[in-house]
């Protein structure tokens, strides 16, 4: 199967030296070198490619949740016309949110005055439905009924997203 070298490797045409740490040696397994059901066991004969599909099966099994495109370098994509799951994010109050790579501003912002989203809204998410009105405009719709409406072309100065904590 494999074999451990504790010290030196032979390099062509070099002097053997000895290194500083223990250098494992393995030996390509080949079928003849085992009995005929352990050369057909995966994990004996392809343990990278049993270690690949697993780490392909964890990842895949993570489940699919609203878009949370207010999170850092989150953007979510809508076609004008169509709305989708979102996850708004309402902690500091309702300022803004992300669209197919651009800021849209709410219109107006919304909040209790102290910077926490108006009564009634969930903190520090609400989840939703966004629908991209216009290439310019959008609505987000929350299941108690609440609305907030978004533009990526502000009235005035552009407004500024505060950092809040």
């Amino acid at each position: 199967m494999s074999s451990v070298s504790l010290g030196a490797l032979p390099g062509p045409g070099l002097m053997r030296r000895r290194l500083p740490f223990p250098v494992m040696r393995i030996r390509a397994l080949r079928c003849d070198d085992m009995s005929w059901p352990n050369c057909l066991d995966p994990a004996r004969r392809f343990p990278t490619v049993v270690l690949a599909i697993a780490t392909v099966v964890v990842v895949a099994g993570c489940g699919e949740s609203p878009a949370n495109a207010n999170a850092p370098g989150g953007s979510v994509s809508i076609t004008v016309g169509h709305s989708v799951p979102y996850r708004l994010y309402t902690h500091c109050g309702i300022l803004s949110s992300s669209i197919n790579g651009e800021t849209y501003y709410a219109d107006p912002p919304l909040s209790d005055g102290s910077g926490n989203p108006p009564a009634g809204w969930g903190n520090p998410y609400t989840d939703g439905d966004m629908t991209l009105q216009t290439v310019t405009t959008a609505v987000f719709d929350d299941h108690a009924g609440h609305t907030a409406r978004f533009t990526n072309t502000p009235m005035g100065p552009m407004p500024s997203i505060p950092i809040c904590s």
